[in-house]
């Protein structure tokens, strides 16, 4: 049987101490690294925000695109038009859509541009007697909605929740 016995020597032990010292040294200059490329970042980032900074730091602006005018919309709009059958006009007859005033009576017919979901209510709560009915709708709404007539007596009723093709 033999018995092995290690011994180490200064050298050993210089040799390791020299190796845990590089990879401290490698740690110490990777976390420093980080460190200034995020602060870096930050200071871009923050930088970009300023109109005349940006213009200065982004030569290409052709990915941004163009902000949403007016006459652009991500939905199919449609008309109707909603005549008050009882009177010529009663201001105190008022059309929500979507729960918000939107127009009174102030004449026989109003017309309306609604959307794909919209729901249209008529609020006779300071009114007497109303009687509503769509008249007429663009194209593009369901035919269903067309004719559609109520009666209303001092309350809120829906008129029609608007389907468009």
């Amino acid at each position: 049987m033999k018995i092995i016995i290690f011994k180490t020597s200064r050298k050993q032990k210089k040799q390791r101490n020299k190796k845990i010292f590089s990879a401290y040294i490698f740690e110490k200059i990777l976390f420093s690294t980080f460190v200034f490329v995020f602060i870096s970042l930050i200071i871009v980032q923050a930088a970009m925000t300023n109109p005349n900074v940006r213009a200065v730091l982004v030569s290409e602006n052709s990915l941004e695109g163009n902000p949403l005018q007016n006459e652009e919309y991500l939905y199919k709009r449609g008309e109707i038009f909603i005549s008050l059958k009882s009177e010529d006009k009663n201001k105190k007859v008022k059309v929500l859509l979507n729960g918000d005033t939107v127009a009174a009576f102030t004449s026989n017919i109003i017309k309306l541009y609604v959307k794909d979901g919209d729901v249209v209510e008529i609020d006779s709560t300071m009114a007497d007697n109303a009687e509503v009915e769509i008249i007429s709708a663009s194209s593009n709404i369901l035919d269903k909605y067309k004719g559609t007539n109520i009666k209303l007596n001092s309350e809120i009723k829906q008129l029609a929740k608007i389907q468009i093709d």
